[in-house]
């Protein structure tokens, strides 16, 4: 080989290793960005459900009233005159 062709490989050589090193910082930066993103991305999925969910909530609550007094019904324990209530709750588990 050559002597100008063994100083260009050496050259490309410090070259290449200067820019790693000199960028591994931001690489490593980056990464976290994506991740952090994906990470948002996920729980902003979760939330847009979530809020599709209270919005039919919602909209049942205004145009159901089956709906409103099935859930009064429920979560303050009312029952009306000559209705018999029965709940079934899981048996806890005993050593």
């Amino acid at each position: 080989m050559k002597w100008w062709a063994t100083l260009a490989v050496a050259i490309a050589t410090v070259a290449t290793a200067a820019t790693v090193t000199k960028f591994s910082p931001e690489i490593h930066r980056l990464l976290e960005l994506e991740e952090r993103l994906d990470s948002l991305a996920a729980e902003e999925h979760r939330l847009e459900r979530d809020l599709a969910t209270a919005e039919r909530k919602h909209r049942w609550l205004q145009d159901e009233p089956a709906y409103v007094d099935a859930v009064a019904r429920d979560r303050l324990d009312l029952r009306r005159p000559g209705e018999t209530v029965y709940r079934i709750t899981p048996a806890e588990d005993s050593p």
